[in-house]
């Protein structure tokens, strides 16, 4: 299938921060206005809606509200460009109120983490439209330490750089879990969040793809019954190849210890798969990140520790 990637930004553009999901502006205002004035740092006018900064109920809008910002950002021929601001939870329940007709016809970049791998994927898979799996602007723009330099590289790549192809370098060091060479569509992002996905109309497509995902602040037994959902989903008999992000803080507690670190967990659980399986990639939830272009097609070779866009 045909997918199209968004046009590059340039300086002098507006742009959109959207609040959704959480109420993360309301909590932490000072880096939201700090993310807010990285963006104009770099030559962007940006828009925001005041409304979304002083509510603190978990989904900062009903459902319905917060379909209505999304499209009015990508119907809104000024805006060239949307950031999501956070992460949170229960994004599902306002996909269902996208119109991803009017979405695809008026394609822009659009980015964020976390929770917001339910909106990115789905716009992928219904629009056929690449999205990114990238710095949000509270929690990584709004540092209060500032954006690392690895993550700026990745960020001013993917938004401003002409040259389309996507950049990906380590900065941990990763790993090979199953050798092998595989290329394909790449889709994923948070792995609880995008579970929520499967069995609806807006799941990605599996087949043949490179699946990525993350996960944080998680004890293994959840990420254990969260990966035996899409093993039962048939999905890791679909996918070609799979992309394991560094873990943040993945470990059982101490009253339910066991005797495997989260690498010799995933180690384990995916001995028997016979595709490529790189891991400790960086992307997700530490501040150390790379732009993932959800839905273009790319390479991973797990003997050579390389993922390259084809």
């Amino acid at each position: 299938m045909m997918i199209k990637v968004p046009a590059k930004l340039v300086a002098g553009d507006q742009v959109e921060v959207l609040v959704l999901s959480a109420p993360d502006a309301f909590y932490n205002r000072e880096q939201f206005d700090k993310g807010i004035a990285y963006l104009k740092g770099i030559g962007f006018e940006v828009k925001y809606r005041e409304n979304a900064l002083g509510v603190h109920e978990y989904l900062v809008a009903p459902a319905k509200e917060q379909a209505a910002w999304i499209m009015d950002a990508f119907k809104n021929s000024e805006t060239k460009g949307i950031f999501l601001a956070n992460g949170g939870s229960n994004l599902n329940r306002v996909i269902q109120y996208l119109d991803f007709e009017t979405i695809k016809n008026n394609p822009k970049i659009i980015m964020g983490m976390s929770n917001m791998s339910i909106l990115l994927n789905a716009i992928t898979t219904k629009c056929s439209l690449v999205t990114y799996y990238g710095p949000a602007v509270i929690f990584n723009l709004g540092n209060p330490d500032g954006l690392d330099p690895y993550t700026e590289r990745s960020f001013i790549n993917t938004v401003l750089n002409t040259d389309s192809k996507a950049v990906f370098e380590p900065f941990s060091q990763w790993q090979c879990l199953k050798p092998g060479v595989a290329s394909g569509e790449i889709v994923g992002g948070n792995l609880t969040t995008i579970e929520s996905l499967i069995g609806t109309p807006y799941e990605p497509r599996w087949d043949g793809a490179i699946l990525f995902w993350e996960d944080c602040f998680m004890q293994i037994h959840s990420v254990d019954m969260v990966l035996s959902h899409f093993e039962l989903a048939g999905i890791f008999k679909k996918i070609s190849g799979m992309i394991i992000g560094r873990p943040l803080e993945i470990a059982e507690t101490e009253d339910n210890p066991i005797d495997l670190t989260f690498e010799q967990f995933v180690q384990e659980y995916f001995s028997d798969i016979t595709i490529p399986v790189m891991y400790n990639v960086d992307f997700g939830h530490n501040d150390e990140k790379q732009v993932i272009p959800i839905g273009k097609r790319v390479e991973i070779n797990t003997k050579e520790l390389t993922i390259r866009e084809i």
